[in-house]
């Protein structure tokens, strides 16, 4: 027996609230989001998250904030995003040496600053475009869930960077390639264990989809931040 769809009476400013408000809860949203999915969710149904776990937008901002800061550790100059980026300019005969080793640099700076927008942006839009989620599910609601759907995973990736810490050796495919083979089974997961109200079948192709639109969104965000980072850059150079 299924439950019923959750209603919504969520307001404007309870997405601001998402999004601008202070909360030290984010370690607990993590941990249930692997743990208990269905307890999150519900949670997000009530404006203040039952006073129990971080909104989902503001603890994706905070999980991208946190890998901008440790961008000394994965970015570094013998860090495999580092190489590759050098590599591919490199290969362009365009440039000298010198010249190819700052460019890579305010590539991957720029880009480093404008990812984590990209990268909210890219997921909202498939928050608000893809209906997955059952009727009566408001804008803000489908962006809450969505952004709780993609924390496990988002977590994961984040840890995967320091993998180039341990094994720099890895090409960026690889790297990207297993990470696909993660993440996207991880999505459908999340959100299958995490909406009980809707009947089995329903989840099931409906987790599939929620999966595939979000690698569709992750790669497109760091597609667009490199390249508008790369374009500005090497332009400026030319």
């Amino acid at each position: 027996m299924t439950e019923p769809a959750p209603t919504s009476s969520l307001a404007n400013s309870d997405l601001v609230e998402d999004i601008f408000g202070l909360n030290l809860r984010g370690a607990r949203t993590i941990k249930d989001m692997f743990l208990r999915p269905a307890v999150v969710f519900q949670a997000a149904q009530d404006p203040v998250w039952q006073g129990r776990y971080t909104p989902s937008i503001r603890l994706l901002f905070s999980l991208l904030a946190l890998m901008a800061l440790l961008q000394f550790l994965w970015a570094g100059n013998d860090g495999l995003i580092f190489q590759t980026v050098f590599e591919s300019l490199q290969e362009t005969g365009v440039f000298e040496d010198d010249t190819v080793n700052s460019l890579s640099e305010d590539i991957i700076n720029t880009f480093i600053a404008i990812y984590p927008l990209a990268y909210i942006m890219a997921h909202a839009s498939s928050a608000l475009l893809v209906r997955i989620w059952g009727t009566g599910i408001s804008a803000i609601m489908r962006l809450r869930f969505w952004f709780l759907a993609i924390t496990p995973s988002t977590f994961i990736s984040m840890c995967a960077l320091f993998l180039i810490l341990i094994d720099p050796i890895f090409e960026a495919w690889v790297l990207g390639v297993a990470m696909l083979c993660i993440t996207m089974p991880l999505d459908a997961l999340t959100f299958y264990r995490g909406l009980p109200y809707m009947e089995t079948r329903a989840r099931l192709w409906r987790s599939v989809l929620f999966a595939l639109f979000a690698v569709i969104s992750a790669i497109l965000s760091s597609t667009i931040g490199f390249a508008i980072s790369s374009a500005f850059h090497v332009q400026a150079a030319l």
